[in-house]
């Protein structure tokens, strides 16, 4: 398992940001983070969580640095690999290094990429030559909302649940192009265990029949 260790400053002019979904500060600094696309049900996202794996995840940050006399600088780590890891922004302490930050990944090897600039912009055009850029989206899903929400696929009432989160929408002028139940749908009543997710079962106890819930969102803004 290769491991990689910097130094921290403790004087805290320096800020880490991305790692992509976890909970937690937007500034990594004193975080341990895992780096596991995985979906960790029941988290929390408050500013003091941390730690805890998303949807989608990927080993690359941003450090800003702020010196005293007011000048900055800023320099990002692609750390090349789709193993699972973690990255500790000093949490840890040597008696040796003092408090440092360490990345571990689970693999034989490690290839790393460090990128220096003025700006995180300039830092990200960095990173970006070396891993490319995002597909242009298509026109469908730009504009109009397009996800899931546990808010409405854990109720037990989802299709009332899909139509007052549509009207809310209207009222705010929101367009909704599509509306996912995520795995609500194929809630399941297991005896001595509740609810649980089957993936090929309906619930039309909870949603409906398919064609029902359909026909009554065919007319989606």
């Amino acid at each position: 398992m290769p491991r990689r260790g910097f130094p921290n400053p403790s004087n805290r002019q320096t800020y880490y940001y991305g790692l992509g979904d976890s909970p937690g500060r937007a500034d990594r600094y004193n975080q341990y983070v895992r780096i596991q696309n995985s979906d960790c049900m029941g988290y929390t996202c408050g500013p003091e969580s941390s730690g805890n794996p998303g949807y989608k995840q990927w080993p690359v940050y941003h450090c800003l640095v702020k010196e005293g006399d007011g000048k900055k600088g800023c320099y990002g780590v692609y750390y090349d690999t789709g193993s699972r890891g973690t990255v500790d922004f000093g949490t840890t302490v040597s008696a040796y290094r003092g408090f440092h930050n360490t990345a571990k990944f689970e693999c034989p090897e490690l290839e790393y990429y460090f990128v220096i600039g003025d700006t995180p912009a300039e830092v990200s055009r960095g990173i970006s030559k070396l891993i490319g850029t995002p597909m242009m989206p298509t026109m469908w899903s730009v504009g109009e909302y397009n996800a899931s929400s546990m808010l409405y696929a854990d109720t037990d009432d989802i299709p009332g649940a899909v139509r007052d989160f549509k009207g809310k929408a209207r009222g705010f002028g929101v367009g909704v192009g599509g509306v996912y139940l995520s795995s609500g749908y194929t809630a399941m009543d297991v005896e001595g265990e509740g609810y649980v997710r089957c993936v090929f079962n309906w619930c039309e106890e909870r949603v409906g029949k398919p064609e029902e819930l359909f026909e009554a969102n065919k007319d989606t803004p």
